[in-house]
């Protein structure tokens, strides 16, 4: 028997469902691949993140990524996935992870790396044991994604000359179910001004 949004909502609040996702842990079952790993730890009992540490000693030049590796190799339980993040501190300082957050899926079962940029005009100095980088395990959906028009068909009845950017935009709007609220096609800055603009 499969239950629906309807029967659950029937005999638990959102409330309750949120406090008993947080309650649930999922487990993260990992392999270390060189003597020097690291088990990922949290700094604190209400972190989100659990560090990720360097197996090497390397360098990362100015301006430069570089692939630093942990040592580990993960396996996630279905429905979850390990998001590599920037840590505070050297974020503040102009290094981060490149791709934050790096995604690690569940089905992928090579090396979690860490991509180190250094957005200083220093060289970095990376040390084994030193801590990289932070994972955060969260749940994800996917999504069923549905094309409701094609560019042929949003570009139909449109003459050379208009403002086809503008135009093709209007017309993707209307095609699509409303917004919940006024924003619209608003982007960068469009949510206020943001502190230290």
């Amino acid at each position: 028997m499969q239950l629906t949004k309807q029967d659950v909502l029937a005999v638990l609040e959102p409330k309750d469902i949120v406090a008993l996702l947080r309650d649930y842990k999922p487990r993260v079952e990992f392999a270390e691949i060189h003597p020097d790993a690291v088990t990922p730890d949290y700094a604190h009992i209400d972190d989100s993140g659990a560090d990720l540490f360097s197996v090497v000693d390397t360098q990362v030049f100015p301006g430069e990524t570089g692939k630093i590796s942990t040592g580990l190799v993960v396996a996630l339980e279905y429905g979850w996935e390990l998001q590599v993040r920037s840590k505070g501190g050297p974020a503040s300082k102009s290094i981060w992870v490149a791709n934050s957050p790096g995604t690690t899926d569940e089905g992928y079962r090579g090396e979690v790396f860490v991509l180190y940029h250094n957005g200083t005009n220093q060289v970095i100095d990376v040390k084994k044991g030193q801590k990289l980088a932070q994972a955060v395990v969260a749940m994800f959906w996917q999504a069923d994604y549905n094309c409701a028009a094609d560019y042929r068909t949003l570009v139909e009845g449109i003459e050379e000359g208009d403002n086809i950017e503008e135009l093709l935009l209007n017309k993707a709007i209307e095609v699509l179910p409303p917004a919940r609220s006024s924003r619209g096609a608003g982007c960068l800055g469009s949510t206020g001004v943001q502190a230290g603009a």
